[in-house]
């Protein structure tokens, strides 16, 4: 009996020990991007090494996520603004606004219905339809939303942050 206890013991710290994991934490500010596919809505691919020399802003998002979809009013609003800037010539036009959206494929009609119910049209919209499995935010280890990274003009992660206020600052706005 002592044998069996002692067993079902050990069996079940293993068992503990392994719901109390961690998941991995995004990317860390200083360290290269990684060379990922970005599959837009319309269908078409890019990389996100086609802008290089540019800075790009990462916005990981879901339709389901209650505080993603909050951070994506001002996203979008800070997309909006910055597009504004550099019609009038107050700033540069190197910065890139990615929205990526991690809703599965099945979602698409209803994600592309309440972007435009929204007007939320400033950020170039990123839609591979593999939930979670997307390519992009696996490549940030992006496991919790929202995430936001900025990628500077040499490749490098800038910020990396889950607050659309820390990323306004940050951007100067």
């Amino acid at each position: 009996m002592f044998r069996l206890s002692s067993l079902l013991l050990i069996v079940l710290s293993f068992v503990l020990s392994g719901c109390s994991s961690k998941l991995p934490e995004p990317l860390p500010v200083g360290v290269e991007a990684p060379l990922a596919r970005l599959s837009y809505a319309d269908g078409g691919y890019d990389s996100l090494a086609s802008f290089r020399g540019s800075r790009v802003v990462l916005f990981f998002w879901a339709e389901w996520c209650s505080k993603s979809r909050r951070s994506m009013e001002g996203f979008n609003d800070l997309a909006r603004q910055y597009e504004q800037a550099t019609r009038g010539g107050s700033r540069a036009p190197s910065t890139v606004f990615l929205a990526v959206d991690l809703d599965e494929y099945a979602k698409k009609s209803s994600v592309e219905a309440y972007l435009k119910k929204q007007g939320y049209t400033a950020p170039r919209h990123i839609f591979s339809g593999n939930g979670g499995d997307d390519e992009t935010a696996l490549a940030f280890q992006v496991f919790t939303l929202p995430r936001f990274f900025v990628v500077g003009p040499t490749g490098r992660i800038e910020l990396s942050t889950d607050s659309v206020g820390e990323l306004e600052d940050f951007l100067g706005y």
